[in-house]
């Protein structure tokens, strides 16, 4: 047995990629558990977490990273306010309740958030629902407490603690009007009994998870993200997994850089799932592409800013690879004006090169620059006119602009390279 094993039984009991996180991380977590436990042997402790769900919990919980604050990402809370506004106001006058759903919700910072768009918007506490979910036992404990320190407010706009929050020598305490509106459960999204006796949600924040898991497991979560949501729902994601949907669900037009998806067809649905699904080798970030590239080219990946560079000749790192990777990374943790960065200068110091432009197109959409991004993705086009994910993200962008033609072309030429492929 070895952290081979663990890293498999984390993704079977979470869905964790290990390469999303790296093994190192996964490691210095089970060295931490197993320090706890006085026990010096990883096979032993292996059979621990295999037969013991309560230690399996506390791994989870160390290899588990909070990383959130209030209003993250303004962009989806202004487009949540606009949709409540233009379009659920009305349906909650007429009696109905408006259900929302945060999930992973973290500490609470999100969806304290969604519950004081709605407050501000004059909606009470009977005319709308939260469910936030988490797996960290922890998470939930600390979102229910409700007190939170410096960290978790971050830019300049932070009128909202002022009106919902009071300082105290222990933090800055959230008002009760906002606490008891979001009701708090640890559980797992990818669990099927999560899913029971449910009502369907009208607005499904799911933020930030999908970039932790490989292809099939995304390809499960979204299955169960469009069994949750509404028919005429609205589902955000993290501007890093927009990619993973794209094809399948339909970008949100009226909102654009929230990262909005509307419902995919069923039909359309239904065969993206029967594709088949990208797995990764366990091992880092900037390895692990290398061995995906023939299939990242033809195939969506699912993972918006999975690296596409050509094989390495030498099992080793090289110095292209690892300054590539790192972007990719820092993308992926929403650190996008440093992975713009390392792109650029990628670019200055080897000259044209599919994977940096493709990935600097990836962040120049996350932040609302679709031109810049059009611009980028045709040069992807131009060193590589068979890159399927770059026609797919072109071909979206250009509809998105009002380039019905342009995008009907991309289209079309992304639908025969899929065809050859298979």
């Amino acid at each position: 047995m070895s952290q081979v094993e663990i890293e498999t039984l984390l993704k079977k009991s979470m869905g964790l990629n290990s390469v999303s996180v790296g093994s190192a991380t996964i490691g210095r977590a089970v060295q931490k558990r197993m320090n706890a436990r006085s026990e010096p042997d990883i096979n032993a402790y292996y059979h621990e977490i295999l037969h013991s769900r309560p230690e399996l919990n506390k791994l989870i919980e160390e290899v588990i990273i909070p990383e959130t604050w209030f209003f993250r990402d303004t962009k989806p809370f202004q487009s949540l306010d606009t949709l409540v506004k233009e379009k659920y106001i009305e349906t909650v006058a007429s009696g109905k309740k408006l259900r929302i759903l945060s999930a992973p919700c973290s500490t609470g910072e999100e969806a304290y958030s969604i519950a004081m768009v709605m407050i501000n918007n004059g909606l009470t506490s009977n005319q709308f629902h939260i469910d936030a979910i988490d797996i960290s036992n922890r998470n939930i404990e600390y979102a229910l407490i409700g007190i939170y320190g410096l960290n978790s407010f971050r830019g300049n706009d932070l009128g909202f603690r002022d009106k919902y929050f009071m300082d105290s020598p222990e933090g800055f305490i959230l008002d009760n009007s906002v606490k008891q509106s979001v009701d708090f459960k640890q559980a797992n999204l990818l669990d099927s009994t999560f899913r029971l006796n449910r009502d369907n949600y009208d607005i499904i924040f799911c933020r930030n998870l999908l970039i932790y898991f490989d292809r099939e497991i995304q390809n499960s979560t979204l299955s169960c993200l469009s069994g949750l949501l509404k028919t005429d729902g609205t589902l955000f994601v993290g501007h890093a997994e927009g990619g993973a949907l794209i094809g399948t669900w339909s970008p949100s037009k009226e909102f654009p850089g929230s990262f909005a998806f509307k419902k995919p067809d069923p039909h359309i649905a239904a065969a993206s799932l029967k594709n088949k699904p990208v797995t990764a080798k366990t091992g880092s970030l900037a390895e692990n592409s290398n061995s995906l590239t023939k299939k990242i080219f033809n195939k969506p990946t699912g993972k918006p800013f999975s690296t596409t560079s050509k094989p390495a000749t030498s099992s080793l790192v090289t110095k292209k690879d690892s300054s590539l990777a790192d972007a990719t990374r820092l993308a992926n943790e929403g650190h996008l004006v440093e992975a713009a960065k390392i792109c650029e200068s990628h670019l200055r110091d080897n000259g044209p090169d599919t994977e940096a432009y493709f990935l600097l197109a990836l962040v120049r959409e996350a932040t609302g620059n679709r031109n810049q991004a059009v611009d980028y993705l045709k040069k992807v086009l131009y060193l590589h006119p068979n890159h399927y994910e770059g026609m797919v993200h072109l071909s979206s962008l250009l509809e998105l602009l009002g380039d019905a033609d342009g995008a009907k072309i991309i289209n079309e030429r992304a639908a025969k390279i899929q065809n050859k492929a298979g």
